[in-house]
């Protein structure tokens, strides 16, 4: 229901951005960058979700289990099952998920059907399996045999080092007064937090986990229709325009990053918010790189409501 909800409000996904997370054949052929072995094949394609090489050793294994007929029934479920998920993961290059596409809603709403290889994958990998089996009883050294498997196996998967963001394990004071300062019920204010690029979105959501406010900001494969207009609109904050944009949404708290801001840029945002009566400062705070400013959007009144 929530994704039925998602729809609705924010439409279904363009074709062309579902178009370039489709995987291609080539797809298969081309590991991430992280990985030890087959790293360099990641150029061939942009993006993770179009690097989805299983590894040499996992489609020999499979191989075996389909050409000896080890465990039939199984290997022909696990094939077919395989078949389809590869299908499904070409998305709009392939057969299956066109026709889904076209006909079925739901499946306009998929961002990277490139990713039904994980399903496509996991099939693969039991195939393996019953090929593993089938070797493991007609050879001398079923021992050996397993860890040269799993040697091969880790040389071709492994992959390191994983790039992640680094972010502080203390909670900033920033955000220790934003939850302190909250009501204890679910009606908490709506908060934007300056600038609004998406560079930093994910951090803004990632410190959201400490205070749990509703934010302007968001960071998502699904971009709403009127967001990008939101963030044009915010250019030129703090004009008329865009103080009526965080009206629109009930936004009553805005945070302010000075450290993403130059001298000069900071400079004319305060100069300017200290113009507006109904944008009241609130106090400054460390956050996770330097300082940040609070401020309080005043709510219209009944009066200015009404005109």
């Amino acid at each position: 229901m929530p994704y039925l909800e998602n729809a609705r409000v924010v439409g279904t996904r363009d074709r062309a951005e579902t178009a370039n997370y489709s995987a291609q054949i080539g797809s298969y052929f081309s590991a991430p960058l992280q990985n030890w072995l087959w790293g360099w094949t990641s150029f061939w394609y942009e993006g993770n979700e179009l690097h989805l090489f299983p590894t040499i050793t996992a489609v020999l294994l499979a191989i075996v289990a389909v050409v000896t007929g080890a465990r039939r029934y199984l290997v022909w479920v696990y094939l077919a099952l395989a078949a389809l998920a590869f299908d499904l993961s070409l998305g709009l290059n392939g057969l299956i998920y066109r026709w889904l596409y076209a006909h079925i809603w739901v499946f306009q709403g998929f961002r990277a059907p490139a990713r039904f290889a994980i399903v496509f994958l996991c099939a693969l990998a039991v195939l393996g399996g019953f090929g593993f089996v089938y070797l493991k009883r007609r050879l001398a050294a079923p021992r050996l045999a397993l860890a040269a498997v799993l040697v091969a196996v880790g040389l071709e998967s492994g992959g390191a080092p994983l790039r992640l963001m680094q972010v502080p394990k203390r909670e900033p004071d920033l955000y220790t007064f934003i939850r302190q300062s909250s009501p204890t019920t679910d009606s908490r204010p709506v908060m934007i937090e300056l600038p609004m690029d998406s560079g930093f979105n994910s951090l803004y959501m990632f410190w959201s986990t400490r205070h749990w406010h509703s934010l302007v900001n968001g960071y998502s494969g699904f971009i709403p229709r009127d967001y990008e207009e939101t963030v044009k609109i915010m250019r030129t904050f703090p004009d008329d325009r865009s103080i009526a944009r965080l009206r629109k949404y009930n936004v009553r708290r805005i945070v302010v990053h000075d450290s993403y801001y130059s001298e000069r840029e900071r400079a004319a945002l305060m100069l300017a918010m200290a113009k507006r009566p109904d944008v009241i400062p609130a106090g400054k705070y460390r956050d996770w790189i330097g300082m940040a400013q609070i401020f309080e959007l005043k709510p219209l009144d009944d009066q200015a409501r009404h005109k």
